[in-house]
C-alpha cells in the first residue's frame, strides 16, 4: 500500500472551488510571496540530516515542485537565512558537501549543504492546509545560490532528483488541475 504524500493538490484556481487558491502565501519572515499560474506550490521544511521526526519548531515555507530542475533542492541564500533559521535549525551549522556544477556559460559551482527536506502533506484539494506528519525526503544535499547571484531562484525548487532518489511517484491530472505524489 502506498502513502499519499501529496493528494489531489491543486495547481490552478479551480472553477467551483469552495475556497479559491490564493495567488500567493506568507513566508516565515512574514513576507508575501507571489505564486505564478501553473506553478505547483508545495510546503517544505529543512532539518538536520537523518532525523526521524521533524522538530515541531521547524519553519514551513513554500517551494515549487519542478521536474525540470535536475537537482534535489535549490534555494537562494536569502531564503535559506530568513525562511529556515529557527530554534530547531541553523543552516550555518550544517556540513558543506561537494559543490554542484551548473551547466552554464561560464561554468558555475554552487555550494551544497548536508540537510534533509521535509514535505508537508496537504489536505486533499487544498494547497495551504496540512494533515498528518510531514514526509522526509532523504537527499544528497541541498544546493543554495549565494547572494552574489541575486534572487535566484525566485522561490525554492524541489527537483526531479529528489523524487527519483526517494522512489516517489508523481501523477498529474491535467483535466482536474491536480497533482498527487505517492511513496511506496
Amino acid at each position: 500500500m502506498s502513502l499519499a504524500v501529496l493528494e489531489d493538490l491543486p495547481f490552478l484556481p479551480r472553477s467551483g472551488a469552495t475556497k479559491p487558491l490564493l495567488s500567493g502565501g506568507t513566508a516565515p519572515d512574514g513576507a508575501h510571496v507571489g505564486f505564478k499560474k501553473y506553478q505547483t506550490i508545495i510546503w517544505v521544511s529543512l532539518a538536520n540530516p537523518g532525523q526521524t521526526a521533524l522538530p515541531s519548531a521547524a519553519l514551513r515555507f513554500p517551494a515549487v515542485l519542478d521536474i525540470g530542475n535536475t537537482h534535489n533542492f535549490l534555494i537562494q541564500e536569502a531564503h535559506l537565512r530568513t525562511w529556515t533559521t529557527g530554534p530547531s535549525f541553523d543552516p550555518r551549522a550544517l556540513a558543506s558537501m561537494a559543490p554542484a556544477k551548473l551547466d552554464t556559460s561560464p561554468l558555475l559551482f554552487l555550494p551544497v549543504l548536508d540537510c534533509d527536506v521535509w514535505l508537508h502533506r496537504n489536505v486533499p484539494f487544498e494547497r495551504d492546509q496540512f494533515r498528518g506528519a510531514p514526509f522526509p525526503l532523504r537527499l544528497t544535499g541541498v544546493v543554495y545560490s549565494p547572494s552574489q547571484f541575486g534572487r535566484f531562484p525566485r522561490l525554492p525548487v524541489l527537483g526531479l532528483r529528489a523524487l527519483v532518489s526517494n522512489r516517489l511517484q508523481l501523477f498529474v491530472d491535467g483535466g482536474q488541475e491536480l497533482v498527487s505524489l505517492t511513496a511506496p
